[in-house]
């Protein structure tokens, strides 16, 4: 089980089974620098649970982003 909590409508978060596993991806729409943030993620299981953070620092606003940036965090 991998638990995030999200503060804005913006956000979201999709998950997907694999033959191995979860994944979680979490989405920010429509990116504002006041979106910078220290992110937790907490995963658990019946053998334990493992933490990670991530820092995002928004350095500036696009109006139409070209692509994409998506993060692996491996637990």
């Amino acid at each position: 089980m991998i638990n995030c909590v999200f503060p804005k409508r913006r956000y979201s978060k999709r998950q997907y089974d694999h033959h191995d596993g979860l994944t979680s991806q979490m989405s920010i729409h429509s990116v504002r620098r006041e979106d910078s943030s220290v992110f937790s993620c907490r995963a658990s299981n019946r053998y334990g649970q493992d933490d990670s953070t991530v820092e995002l620092v928004v350095q500036e606003e696009f109006s139409n982003p070209s692509s994409s940036v998506s993060v692996d965090i491996d637990f």
